[in-house]
């Protein structure tokens, strides 16, 4: 980098030419490993869900930002069978970050709840508080009582 007659604008470009130069294989391998990264492959869930998201935050670092919904799409797909139904929930809800992160913790304290109880027949459990759900008496936000149209899934559904 230091030669005679040399400007700050040269050595800036150089600089940058082998920055650039790297950051397309750079980003490349930070992809791979991104889309290959399992739960299995991680020590825990905590551990898993960090590696993803530094491996999300270095490829933005390179130009290729991942979208949350991105992110949450490869935090189901690197998760093990008995997450299963977790990662259906977590497919159909299309939560954010956070929320996946916090439905994917509630679902391995039953995992081991389960497992130390000796349970192979539970069910997850996940509640939808402030979001307007409602499934179990067809109500929803505008919730008037059954078959009487205030919404939900028994809209249309009068007598």
């Amino acid at each position: 980098m230091i030669e005679s007659n040399t400007t700050a604008r040269n050595i800036w470009m150089k600089l940058e030419n082998i920055f650039l130069d790297n950051k397309t294989a750079r980003a490349g391998q930070l992809n791979q490993q991104f889309s290959n990264l399992t739960l299995t492959a991680c020590t825990s869930l905590d551990d898993y869900c960090q590696k993803l998201k530094e491996l999300a935050n270095q490829l933005g670092d390179v130009g290729k930002p991942v979208l949350d919904s991105s992110l949450v799409t490869q935090l189901v797909q690197g998760l093990p069978p008995e997450y299963a139904v977790a990662g259906a929930l977590i497919n159909q809800l299309a939560p954010l970050w956070d929320d996946a992160r916090t439905m994917l913790n509630h679902e391995e304290m039953r995992i081991k709840n389960q497992t130390h109880q000796g349970n192979p027949n539970t069910v997850l459990a996940v509640t939808t508080q402030g979001r307007g759900f409602s499934q179990n008496r067809g109500g929803g936000r505008g919730y008037q009582g059954r078959n009487r149209g205030g919404g939900g899934y028994n809209r249309g559904l009068r007598k």
